[in-house]
């Protein structure tokens, strides 16, 4: 697995979380391409803090080119056309945001650390376990296909033949990646009920009360439209 990436800020995951509630709510609720645009660069901006520079990047792209598309290319194309792919192009977009906040959480902390502010909202551990056991396994999976893709390479094989030997041990791999981070995370006791301990340190700061002064502003802004 990928290691944790550390930026110029640090956030704790309870402020990370929140922000993407408040993301997820407002990028639904909000029918303004200004708000949109507002809350997308905002997010890239605390992204690019926290390390993920080039995923800021690419997200930046993929709604420019989605919003070009809808505003310069779909009022020229026939109405079948664009009946079949207006949906796509109207929410992706506001599924961006939310994605890089989603990278944020999953790619600044520990799972542990994930595991515990999920705690600190009082979310069940029949939710929490499945969730901890999933960001741990789509990482190790995408490793696993890297391999046996690069040993396909080697010998050559190309075609359907390709995909036919590339299939099938994916599909074992995947079986077996899931049993072997199941059985390593009940052996760490996470099944056991007795309260747990965390040595990190998830005290906030001052950027976390700056974030959680966005959310609210966001918030305000949705409800009164205070300035977009």
């Amino acid at each position: 697995m990928e290691g944790i990436i550390k930026g110029i800020i640090k956030l704790n995951p309870l402020t990370e979380i929140i922000l993407l509630i408040s993301v997820s709510i407002i990028g639904f609720t909000n029918e303004s391409i200004k708000m949109d645009i507002l809350i997308l660069v905002m997010i890239a901006m605390i992204s690019s803090c926290t390390g993920l520079t080039r995923t800021s990047i690419k997200a930046l792209s993929i709604f420019a080119i989605l919003q070009g598309i809808k505003y310069f290319i779909f009022p020229i194309l026939p109405d079948r056309i664009s009946a079949h792919f207006g949906l796509l192009v109207v929410h992706v977009p506001k599924l961006i945001p939310i994605f890089l906040v989603g990278q944020i959480i999953i790619k600044t902390n520990s799972i542990r650390s994930i595991m515990y502010a999920l705690r600190r909202i009082h979310l069940p551990e029949s939710l929490i376990i499945p969730l901890a056991i999933s960001i741990r396994y789509f990482p190790s999976l995408r490793e696993e296909r890297t391999l046996i893709s690069d040993a396909i390479k080697i010998r050559g094989v190309t075609g359907l033949k390709k995909i036919k030997l590339g299939l099938i041990p994916l599909i074992v791999t995947a079986s077996n990646t899931a049993d072997e981070l199941a059985q390593a995370i009940t052996v760490r006791g996470i099944e056991n009920p007795a309260r747990k301990t965390f040595v990190d340190n998830t005290s906030f700061n001052i950027w976390d009360g700056i974030m959680i002064v966005l959310c609210l502003l966001m918030f305000f802004n949705a409800r009164f439209k205070l300035f977009l």
